[in-house]
């Protein structure tokens, strides 16, 4: 009752980042927000968070499953909410909630996206790592950016990771994060 959907309902994307670090929003009230969001016609997006304090990770977050259009979890927080350790079984068993895309972030391994038509694993840009802080943000932005440029599967993950890649090779979180111009020519330049 405190979300104001009149500020939201001409969006593209709704993105919930940080699930599990919000106690008094996570699960129920989250799915909720989600399954308003998709009466709008809004595309669904949300991305975890790691917190130890959590006892059940799948029950905090399955009222948000069928809610979802897009997840974006790191590997380690998506085995431990799933309850599977394959990037494939991950996926697979994600996409039964009816989630349209799953997004894997592996660090320096790279992503692995998974759809109904698609299964996709790109590479980790070769770069020094600095600092990781924020490059699991950094690629969901570049990943959700992609997807409003309207742009193919693989190409939404190789500039989600290139968005993350440039990231890393900064301290803190927003150092490394570039223009859309500047993601799309260090792809150029690596590629």
């Amino acid at each position: 009752e405190d979300i104001d959907f009149n500020l939201i309902k001409d969006s593209q994307i709704l993105h919930i980042a940080g699930s599990y670090l919000m106690p008094q929003f996570d699960g129920e009230p989250t799915a909720k927000v989600l399954q308003k969001a998709k009466e709008y016609g809004i595309t669904t997006s949300l991305d975890t968070a790691w917190n130890s304090t959590v006892k059940n990770w799948q029950e905090m977050i399955e009222p948000c499953l069928p809610h979802l259009d897009i997840i974006l979890p790191a590997i380690e927080e998506a085995r431990m909410f799933t309850g599977k350790s394959k990037e494939v079984d991950i996926a697979d068993h994600l996409l039964g909630y009816g989630i349209k895309i799953v997004g894997l972030k592996m660090g320096g391994k790279g992503c692995y996206i998974k759809s109904r038509k698609e299964e996709i694993y790109l590479p980790a840009y070769p770069v020094k790592v600095i600092d990781t802080s924020g490059a699991g943000d950094a690629f969901v932005a570049g990943f959700l950016t992609g997807m409003i440029k309207g742009w193919p599967l693989k190409r939404i993950g190789q500039f989600a990771n290139a968005t993350g890649a440039l990231c890393v090779q900064h301290i803190g979180c927003t150092a490394g994060v570039k223009t859309l111009e500047e993601t799309l020519a260090f792809m150029k330049k690596i590629n």
